[in-house]
């Protein structure tokens, strides 16, 4: 939520941790590392146990990794923890469509999809005008602690009211699993319908991972003023 935005003359914690992050990198970026990672196999994870299961098992994870955000002792434990979040993130992005895909059929399908679609976008443009205010009231590990909040109440949702859309599992190993990344990423057709919308989704990753260290280290801007320009 834009609890990683830095000051230009970092204070407390963030002065000890700053030469570090410069170093090792930013918590966002681990975040992105563990969200790349974890959508290559929650697909064939929700074939196999059932979308349900994965569904919990991925957002306790994010659970777990917001809290350890929150009570980070040191920079190693905090790019770790966001490493864990990214990866349980990753599961309702891209078992939202599964589960969809599963349950609408038609005209009716797109217009689920295209619902989401929109609204992932409003989240993730508000998110960071949002993470300002947190971050200014309550301090970065405010926003990692907003998000376990937040997380905690998706997760409990989702155990009582989600039901298991997959129907029976399906046995898939690791060579299926290779085999069809094989067959995707060799097809012409598959490569020219995803080649541009994740470029423009790698480049809008990136803008977000670098520009609030660009406008707050270079142009002097608030944690809040920083995401309304965006």
């Amino acid at each position: 939520m834009g609890g990683e935005r830095a000051s230009r003359r970092p204070r407390n914690a963030h002065a000890r941790w700053w030469p570090l992050v410069r170093r090792q990198g930013t918590p966002r970026s681990s975040a992105i590392y563990g969200y790349c990672l974890g959508a290559l196999v929650h697909g064939p994870l929700s074939d196999r146990f059932g979308r349900r299961k994965v569904m919990l098992a991925g957002n306790t994870l994010m659970l777990a990794g917001a809290l350890g955000c929150t009570v980070a002792p040191h920079i190693e434990f905090l790019l770790a923890s966001r490493l864990v979040q990214g990866i349980g993130a990753s599961t309702s992005v891209v078992l939202v469509f599964v589960i969809i895909g599963d349950v609408y059929q038609g005209t009716r399908l797109f217009q689920m999809l295209g619902l989401t679609n929109a609204a992932m976008s409003a989240f993730m443009t508000a998110a960071p005008a949002l993470g300002g205010i947190v971050n200014r009231t309550l301090g970065w590990r405010g926003n990692y602690a907003t998000v376990f909040g937040i997380t905690l109440v998706s997760l409990l949702l989702m155990a009582f009211l989600l039901p298991e859309t997959g129907g029976a599992p399906v046995k898939v190993g690791v060579r299926q699993v290779a085999a069809g990344f094989r067959k995707l990423l060799t097809s012409k057709g598959f490569l020219a319908a995803s080649l541009v919308p994740s470029l423009l989704f790698a480049a809008y990753m990136v803008f977000i991972a670098a520009s609030s260290f660009l406008y707050t280290g270079t142009f002097g801007l608030s944690t809040v003023g920083s995401p309304a320009i965006c």
